[in-house]
């Protein structure tokens, strides 16, 4: 889905915040880590939990 850019196909467009674009994006991409086809690939939950916590946060 994000490698072919359709990114806003997932996303319910009567809630759609175009100033949460970005966090959007980030959890977009945390999501596609966590169901890579290799299981050996995929983050550990507390590497979700600290992706997820910091999505938004600036410098990040």
């Amino acid at each position: 889905m994000k490698s072919e850019k359709k990114e806003e196909q997932i996303m319910d467009s009567s809630v759609w915040d175009k100033d949460r674009e970005k966090q959007f994006l980030e959890v977009l991409g945390i999501a596609c880590r966590c169901i890579d086809q290799d299981p050996r690939q995929r983050p550990s939950i507390d590497q979700v939990v600290s992706w997820l916590d910091a999505v938004g946060k600036e410098g990040v």
